[in-house]
């Protein structure tokens, strides 16, 4: 029974437009800054989902563990697709990961998620000597994403999600599938769509 209410949940997924997508996301952030979370029969899902997995939304967002999807969006599992990296910047891995979930037909909208404090665009603006050659690498891409200098900590991430949505959005095989691009808040749980 449960398991045909989840294909059916599923099913109903996958036909939905990504702003109805986008808007059950806000609605779910809503809940989680409400302290309103709900994950009742996480067993059954588990079992439910074990053999597959069909993700409406695919999230590339930062590494930080302040940082918790599921939870600022009060999903559970099966629901988001989500490629994490340290100042959610795409890198080949990355971007084979949202190409893997689009090429399965799961994807419907494709959200690049920054969030406040972000260490990794803190570094890009003030990088520290010492850096090792990956960690220079990362600040260097995030260094691009300033097309002009930064006034601050949050306008030089919301510069750097802009920037990688606009590299996906060149991909050939993600150039179709709408992107969100947002901002999250970690003192307040809440999110906010970047225009």
């Amino acid at each position: 029974m449960l398991a045909t209410a989840i294909f059916l949940f599923a099913l109903s997924a996958y036909a939905q437009t990504s702003q109805t997508v986008w808007s059950d996301l806000m609605a779910g952030n809503a809940r989680f800054v409400d302290g309103k979370l709900d994950y009742c029969a996480l067993d059954q899902l588990r079992n439910a989902t074990a053999g597959g997995q069909a993700p409406q939304t695919s999230i590339l967002s930062c590494a930080d563990s302040r940082v918790p999807l599921e939870l600022v969006f009060n999903r559970t599992i099966g629901e988001l697709f989500v490629v994490r990296v340290a100042g959610n910047v795409e890198d080949s891995f990355g971007i084979a990961s949202l190409e893997y979930a689009v090429l399965n037909g799961w994807t419907r909208v494709i959200v690049v998620m920054g969030h406040s404090d972000c260490g990794a665009v803190k570094t890009a603006l003030k990088p520290p000597p010492g850096l090792t050659p990956d960690l220079q690498q990362l600040v260097l891409r995030i260094q691009k994403s300033f097309k002009i200098k930064p006034r601050d900590l949050r306008e030089a991430t919301i510069m750097n999600v802009n920037y990688t949505a606009e590299l996906l959005s060149m991909n050939p095989l993600l150039k179709d599938v709408p992107i969100v691009k947002a901002y999250y808040d970690a003192a307040t749980g809440k999110v906010e769509r970047i225009p």
